[in-house]
């Protein structure tokens, strides 16, 4: 009888230290939030506005290790192997969670099984952006010269499988046309050469676009949103350049290991979107060309999956092979 009562004793005190009790209590102790790309981008930036509002918050030390490597993969593996317990982070992007594992050939992690989603972070559309030289003023003009041209074109990209790389190739399969890939070394290089007209266009964000587009070095001809972007009112949608169902995002999320309880996951979330909503970081992201959009596990884990699926299928149409 007296055995029967201590185990349900220690069950109840089991399920109450998996429960809310447990997510209550935490964290006890210093937090490490991963960013798989150098300090400065948007993974890192925005590691660090959830590390100060953690640390505030919880009176617990938050700090952000940046592992840059294979697309944000390297910490991304760090991170899936991790105990899940929410001492251990991941600020990422679209890449390591719903590109790489159908480019690499071994990334070491299975996004799905190996992490638990957090929270979207930011939600950015693509832009269409081509070389001051290029006899076009609008996306269906773009793509008409295209099909004439494109042979002699080239379109840039910061690298081998990088979602700028996918987008373009995603426009040529779905618009008809033929382009040349460069692939250079990093954005502001990426940048320059449609600049100079060393390339003819490029896919990219916002945040890498829109400072050329303002001063007139580059022209953006059209944003991948399903609305006009609120940040960039002036740039014609998709839609409104004669392509009504098509649309071009990438977006940058937040997650844990698999295995993490979910009271802490929820934890996680609630306080990621206050930080992310907070006057201060929100103005932050903007002055990145970014807008945050906090969404919970589940919408995370849906674009996840939406998203792997798209990109696997470009990565096979267009033979994109890691180099």
């Amino acid at each position: 009888m007296f055995g029967v009562i201590r185990l349900t004793i220690g069950f109840v005190l089991a399920l109450a230290l998996s429960g809310p009790a447990g997510a209550q209590g935490y964290p006890t102790k210093t937090i490490k939030i991963m960013s798989g790309f150098a300090p400065g981008g948007p993974t890192d930036i925005i590691g660090r506005i959830l590390a100060d509002h953690f640390t505030k918050v919880w009176g617990q030390p938050v700090i952000v290790e940046n592992k840059p490597g294979l697309g944000g993969s390297l910490a991304t593996d760090v991170v899936a192997k991790a105990p899940p317990d929410g001492y251990t982070l991941l600020s990422t992007g679209v890449g390591a969670v719903a590109i790489n594992q159908n480019l690499l050939a071994n990334v070491g992690y299975d996004p799905k099984k190996d992490l638990a989603p957090i929270s979207m972070t930011v939600i950015t559309p693509m832009m269409i952006s081509v070389t001051p030289s290029l006899p076009v003023k609008t996306f269906q003009e773009f793509v008409a010269y295209a099909k004439a041209n494109g042979s002699k074109m080239n379109y840039a990209t910061p690298g081998t499988g990088s979602s700028s790389q996918l987008g373009a190739e995603l426009v040529k399969l779905r618009f008809g046309f033929e382009s040349q890939h460069i692939a250079y070394r990093g954005v502001p290089a990426q940048m320059e050469s449609v600049r100079s007209g060393e390339a003819q266009w490029v896919i990219d964000t916002p945040q890498s676009s829109i400072q050329l587009h303002r001063e007139g070095k580059i022209r953006t001809l059209v944003i991948g949103s399903a609305e006009r972007w609120p940040l960039f009112p002036e740039i014609p949608t998709f839609a409104e350049s004669g392509a009504p169902d098509f649309t071009m995002r990438t977006w940058f999320a937040f997650a844990a290991p698999a295995g993490t309880p979910q009271p802490i996951i929820d934890k996680l979330a609630k306080e990621t979107a206050t930080a992310l909503n907070a006057p201060e970081a929100a103005e932050r992201i903007k002055n990145l060309g970014l807008m945050p959009a906090p969404k919970g596990p589940a919408d995370m884990a849906r674009m996840m999956d939406e998203d792997t699926a798209v990109w696997a299928k470009v990565i096979k149409d267009a033979h994109v092979k890691a180099e």
